[in-house]
């Protein structure tokens, strides 16, 4: 089956000035997503996610390495190439109201989308999908009168979601989508987006800073660390029972109700700041933070190796799986 993305060996490097020092935001990411697959890409801000998602999108263009979708190449896709390539991959953002124009009708901004791709040859004909879309993500299509400002975060952030689907596309990236959200709200959305992937065969990338929303919806995880995998594995993996140290203090940092008698240990924590992309520590990004490092952390870079029936890139991570 062919892979709906697949990203070899990607990297992405910026640079303000010529005299600035450049800032190596991925380092050689590799990993694919099957069709109907839901990948959650997780780590702290800064660490290279959406700058992966970017990428995955064409929105940007990668220093080195190359982008499959569906089978094609689309890593130097430009002009037309590029626009075809917008039907089959589309992008969901963390700020709703942001992403819609406050001076736009909602059912206008839906509308501008069939416009541009020229998929209805009549008001008419945009108006019914308008009300269709609206529908699908459940509003009420008397909604397509209001401006953004009339809505709630919940609501734009549904809106958001209609325009991406109106082109059908079958991959759906979501950027920090749900992290501006109240709780309850999150959990309104989330189980919309499992609702539509299932109804429309879609195949998402789901970004987000909070390994426990990821793990409510994701099949499999990777988790990211100054613009590297550090694990890949399927979501009970990951979430369950991770190996690398950083997976480990993303989920000890995750708020949990715990009973008296149920209090053990927990795992040391992690001290100090992410580090400076535009000068990243030697051998292992994570070493300086990690309670378990020794010296070979510090001298070399672990490969992204299988240990435990999914991906690490920690040099200790058979010790880790033994404990």
């Amino acid at each position: 089956m062919t892979a709906a993305v697949s990203v070899r060996e990607l990297s992405r490097t910026f640079r303000r000035g010529r005299r600035s020092a450049a800032v190596q935001a991925l380092r050689g990411v590799s990993l694919s997503i099957e069709p109907g697959e839901t990948l959650g890409v997780v780590g702290e801000s800064g660490c290279g996610k959406s700058t992966l998602a970017r990428l995955i999108a064409r929105l940007d263009e990668p220093t080195t390495g190359t982008i499959e979708i569906l089978g094609d190449d689309v890593t130097h896709m430009h002009g037309q190439e590029l626009r075809q390539l917008r039907r089959s991959v589309q992008m969901v953002f963390q700020d709703p109201y942001a992403s819609l124009n406050p001076r736009r009708r909602v059912g206008t901004a839906v509308e501008e989308v069939l416009k541009v791709h020229k998929l209805a040859d009549s008001p008419a004909g945009r108006a019914e999908r308008v009300d269709e879309l609206l529908g699908l993500v459940g509003l009420d299509p008397g909604l397509a009168s209001r401006y953004p400002t009339e809505l709630s975060g919940g609501q734009r952030q549904r809106v958001g979601i209609a325009r991406a689907l109106a082109i059908e596309p079958s991959i759906v990236i979501f950027d920090e989508s749900v992290s501006s959200l109240d709780v309850s709200v999150q959990a309104e959305i989330i189980n919309l987006m499992v609702a539509l992937r299932e109804q429309l065969d879609l195949t998402y990338v789901f970004i987000s800073h909070d390994l426990g929303v990821v793990r409510h919806i994701a099949d499999r995880i990777a988790v990211m660390y100054v613009g590297t995998i550090q694990e890949l594995g399927t979501w009970t993996q990951v979430s369950d029972d991770p190996v690398h140290p950083y997976t480990r203090a993303l989920l000890d940092a995750v708020p949990h109700m715990r009973l008296d008698d149920q209090a053990g240990p927990q795992e040391t924590p992690v001290l100090g700041e992410i580090p400076n992309p535009a000068d990243p520590p030697t051998g292992c990004a994570f070493h300086p933070r990690c309670p378990h490092a020794t010296a070979l952390c510090s001298e070399e870079r672990p490969a992204l190796r299988a240990v435990a029936d999914r991906l690490v890139a920690c040099h200790l991570a058979a010790e880790f799986v033994e404990q």
